[in-house]
């Protein structure tokens, strides 16, 4: 319900911890919201569920 989503990833290389935070658009939003819902495999149905997750926050708020 957030009106801004971020992603954030953690990489570690040569022994140093590198941290990067990028702030996600909408399509990006229901992209990453999808992998977390689906896991390993991203169908089409699960898309179909981020995206009205997202449809049903922006209604709500």
């Amino acid at each position: 319900m957030a009106d801004s989503h971020f992603e954030i990833v953690k990489t570690a290389s040569n022994g140093k911890t590198l941290t990067s935070i990028r702030l996600l658009n909408r399509d990006a939003s229901i992209e990453e919201l999808a992998r977390l819902l689906g896991g390993a495999k991203i169908t089409d149905a699960v898309r179909q569920n981020a995206e009205e997750m997202k449809e049903l926050a922006d209604r709500t708020k």
